[in-house]
């Protein structure tokens, strides 16, 4: 089969590789569609974990859709389609076959496209992160610094949760003029305009109750901890760039009494819930994903994903990968 294979930092190759072998409790899945995430370019260009972590075949891929080849349970059947959910310790979607538990698969719902319920991987883990991160009193403003797939997820759960007021951050002019249209009320370049500036005069001076910072990067980390206002809520869910944070602002986040929350881990969620909601909700047309599946990849030409993605080609949101 052909899988991916990240040989070292930066470089990631398409190579010839044994299908994996089923055995008693385990279901063995073709790929029809997979992601690729922000994650899986801070595991190729940013490594913090050590290199031999994700150099198995196929990963570190995570976001996919996937037909049942064989199955040893008897929860799932062959032919079934699923979401796949494996966790960081068994991701391997960027390959022609993965085997996988029953508890990392989810059955897809009858009548939507494949590639558009391939998205539920990732929406999944914002509507988990976000019942973490929402107050018990649903706040007036919230913040979101950066507006790729889970940053424009956190904004349209945001607004469909009833906040009235929404300021979303991103580098890119097409993901904030799209953030308007999943919730966004302003939309700031998370360079050049004066973010802090924009959320103070919102807020008449007292900061935001609730800040998602979806970037990762420092500077976001930093912008994220000042917006936020007195006893606010700062969630951090961007997978960090870097091992350590020097420029922590301690003095403000000390002031302010802020709350600061950290979330990752969907997949050990009971019965796997928020994924179940994430594919109701695109099922049902609740959520138009379309407009995020904008750059199509083979497999054989996944190194140009990754470089695309990490050069945000123009209009990118998600690259995706294409099987036979």
């Amino acid at each position: 089969m052909k899988a991916s294979l990240l040989r070292t930092k930066g470089v990631i190759d398409c190579i010839e590789t044994p299908v994996p072998e089923p055995s008693a409790g385990t279901v063995l899945v073709r790929t029809l569609y997979a992601s690729l995430c922000g994650s899986d370019l801070h595991h190729l260009y940013a490594p913090l974990h050590a290199p031999h972590e994700h150099t198995r075949p196929g990963a570190p891929g995570h976001e996919a859709v996937a037909v049942i080849a064989e199955s040893r349970v008897d929860s799932f059947r062959s032919g079934q389609l699923v979401l796949t959910t494996p966790d960081v310790n068994r991701a391997a979607c960027f390959a022609e076959y993965q085997l996988l538990t029953p508890d990392f698969l989810v059955p897809l719902p009858a009548g939507v496209p494949a590639e558009r319920l391939m998205l539920a991987q990732p929406l999944g883990t914002v509507i988990f992160g976000l019942k973490h991160f929402m107050p018990a009193t649903v706040p007036e403003t919230a913040v979101v610094l950066g507006q790729g797939c889970i940053g424009l997820f956190f904004t349209w759960l945001l607004r469909r949760a009833g906040v009235r007021h929404i300021i979303a951050s991103d580098l890119e002019p097409g993901r904030r003029k799209l953030s308007a249209t999943y919730g966004a009320d302003i939309a700031l370049d998370a360079n050049a305009d004066p973010i802090l500036d924009a959320v103070l005069d919102l807020t008449a001076g007292r900061g935001a109750p609730l800040v998602i910072e979806a970037a990762g990067t420092d500077r976001s980390r930093i912008q994220a901890l000042h917006a936020a206002g007195e006893s606010g809520l700062v969630g951090f869910f961007g997978l960090p760039t870097s091992a350590t944070f020097d420029s922590f602002p301690a003095e403000a986040f000390f002031r302010k009494k802020l709350t600061l929350r950290a979330v990752h881990g969907t997949q050990t969620e009971p019965g796997l819930a928020s994924f179940r909601q994430a594919l109701a909700l695109i099922a049902t047309g609740a959520i138009d994903v379309v407009p995020l599946l904008t750059h199509r990849f083979t497999l054989e030409r996944i190194a140009e994903a990754f470089a695309a993605a990490r050069e945000r080609h123009a209009g990118l949101v998600k690259a995706c990968i294409t099987f036979d």
